[in-house]
């Protein structure tokens, strides 16, 4: 029977450092996401139009023009 609740309080103890443990961290993250959240929302995305060229587009135009060299 003692065994028994000697097994059970480890447990139990376990289990409670166990929160204690997690409970700090998740509030440590859920406050990052949140200040994240709130920041972001007054962002504003520098391309708020269409792009003129896609991306690599002058590289592309040069390695077009060396392959045409080679021919």
């Amino acid at each position: 029977m003692f065994a028994v609740m000697d097994w059970l309080s480890s447990l139990f103890l376990s289990i409670i450092v166990s929160v204690l443990f997690l409970i700090p961290l998740f509030l440590l993250v859920g406050m990052v996401t949140y200040t994240k959240r709130i920041l972001s929302k007054d962002r504003v995305s520098p391309f708020d139009e269409d792009l003129l060229r896609p991306a690599g587009y002058s590289l592309q135009k040069s390695i077009d023009d060396l392959q045409l060299d080679l021919m």
